[in-house]
């Protein structure tokens, strides 16, 4: 049988996104006790809130619970997600170049308001799951 890893992978996995335990706490809309709790393996979530956590972070079930996250995995991923940033950013500023310079304050101002609509939609989701 694995050793069930949850409440050290979930400290890692906050530590890792520089999160306090307040501000996942009110993210996950659970106690600050239940999530310390958690985090030292007092207790653990139920289903419902188990499946919230792994989608929070972007990992599935089976690896939040029996994968023992090393430190130099998240380093590798956040260089992922650094990387992934990168090409985003370069490609969002070639097209935003090609626009002329009379439409960019409009096209600022969309972007800005898409931007808060996958925000809003995003914790939406999150919350309803």
């Amino acid at each position: 049988m694995e050793k069930n890893n949850f409440g050290t992978n979930l400290k890692k996995l906050r530590i890792f996104k520089n999160m306090e335990r307040k501000e996942l706490a009110e993210s996950l809309n659970v106690a600050y006790s239940t999530l310390t709790n958690w985090e030292n393996g007092v207790k653990e979530p139920d289903l419902k809130n188990f499946k919230k956590i792994a989608s929070y972070f972007g990992v599935s079930t089976d690896y939040l619970l029996n994968h023992e996250i090393a430190d130099n995995e998240l380093l590798r991923k956040g260089e992922d997600t650094q990387q992934l940033i990168a090409n985003f950013s370069q490609k969002l500023y070639e097209q935003y170049m090609s626009i002329p310079d009379q439409y960019k304050p409009k096209v600022e101002e969309e972007l800005l308001e898409y931007i808060n609509y996958l925000r809003f939609k995003t914790k939406a989701n999150s919350d309803s799951n």
